[in-house]
């Protein structure tokens, strides 16, 4: 590996990334996690622990992250999920598909729509329905 490449993808990995964990079980009952990168696809990893598999993800993010210098290819930018609002349906009263898209639509136009005492509204904001 190239020193300088590495380095760069160390500092660029150490970047404010999302990681995403999951637990799971195995078919004996141990317990596993499998996390990844949302803004990085394909990078992913597991362990037997939480902490393990944290670990095994940001190893795997700056190989990830080295391999597309070397192809020169761009790095993904880490995120700011300061700017995005969460809607769960459940606190939609109508729990329906129209609902649903009017919650998109209002902050993606940046409408401004109450669902249950939580506003959402301002154009730069991404929803998620959960």
């Amino acid at each position: 590996m190239n020193e300088r490449r590495l380095i760069q993808a160390e500092e660029l990995a150490s970047r404010p990334y999302k990681i995403e964990l999951q637990a799971y079980e195995t078919p004996d009952g141990q317990p596993y996690f499998f996390g990844r990168v949302p803004e990085l696809p394909g990078c992913v990893s597991d362990g037997d622990t939480e902490q393990e598999a944290k670990a095994n993800v940001r190893s795997a993010m700056i190989d990830f992250i080295y391999f597309l210098l070397e192809d020169g290819l761009p790095v993904p930018e880490p995120r700011s999920f300061d700017n995005f609002t969460s809607i769960n349906v459940s606190d939609i009263e109508d729990n329906s598909a129209k609902m649903r898209a009017m919650a998109y639509r209002c902050v993606t136009f940046g409408e401004r729509h109450s669902v249950r005492g939580a506003t959402a509204g301002h154009s730069e904001r991404h929803v998620y329905v959960a």
